[in-house]
């Protein structure tokens, strides 16, 4: 089981569940008002209740590692390094281009090895 994070649009916060054989589970998708760093972890810990999933059944965490908002990229890159630390699992971060599926990104690069410790974000300057 993986979780996938994107907070990198301004007035969005997305948190994926995701099957080890890359299907979305569940999905939470809020409209918030730039205040991603309020709105992550109750709805991390949403979903996974709603699914009766624990962080210790988590095999790794991907987020949308930007560009994007700068403080919304922010928080989503520190939270999943967080639990990827805490738990001892891999992390993903994805670069955000238009029209690319994030979370299908994200977890053939879980299956190709293609993960690091920590996440890295992606500003645009």
């Amino acid at each position: 089981m993986f979780l996938f994070i994107n907070t990198s649009e301004n007035k969005k916060l997305t948190a994926a569940l995701v099957s080890d054989k890359r299907a979305v589970l569940d999905k939470i998708n809020l409209e918030i008002n730039q205040n991603h760093s309020e709105k992550l972890l109750p709805a991390v810990e949403k979903i996974l209740k709603r699914n009766k999933i624990v962080l210790k059944d988590l095999a790794g965490v991907g987020v949308a590692a930007g560009p994007g908002s700068f403080t919304g990229v922010r928080v989503g890159v520190a939270a999943t390094n967080a639990l990827g630390f805490a738990l001892d699992i891999p992390v993903v971060g994805v670069k955000c281009e238009k029209g690319k599926n994030l979370i299908r990104e994200a977890f053939g690069n879980f299956e190709a090895g293609k993960f690091s410790r920590p996440a890295m974000p992606v500003y645009k300057i």
